[in-house]
């Protein structure tokens, strides 16, 4: 994995961003300490989320995402109900 500065990567930040285009990850120094990674977004589903934060419908905190509490009442398990929603 290549490191690289914060003034080499300023001066050069096309070149860089070309190279994580193509699949490369990067490491940031900050007085050859690492400070930062930057990686090409791999997952389709990250590709599918992000055009919804930047149109603002969806937002995310950088936080674990909090789902909401569902209480199932009755005799049929949640498998049970969730197969017959698929039919």
């Amino acid at each position: 994995m290549e490191k690289v500065g914060i003034r080499e990567l300023k001066n050069n930040l096309s070149k860089y961003l070309r190279d994580i285009k193509s699949g490369k990850s990067l490491v940031i120094t900050d007085r050859r300490q690492s400070i930062a990674l930057i990686e090409p977004i791999k997952s389709s589903t990250l590709k599918n989320i992000y055009p919804l934060l930047e149109n603002g419908i969806a937002s995310w905190n950088g936080g674990k995402p909090h789902g909401t509490s569902i209480k199932i009442t009755g005799r049929k398990t949640v498998s049970k109900r969730v197969s017959e929603d698929r039919r």
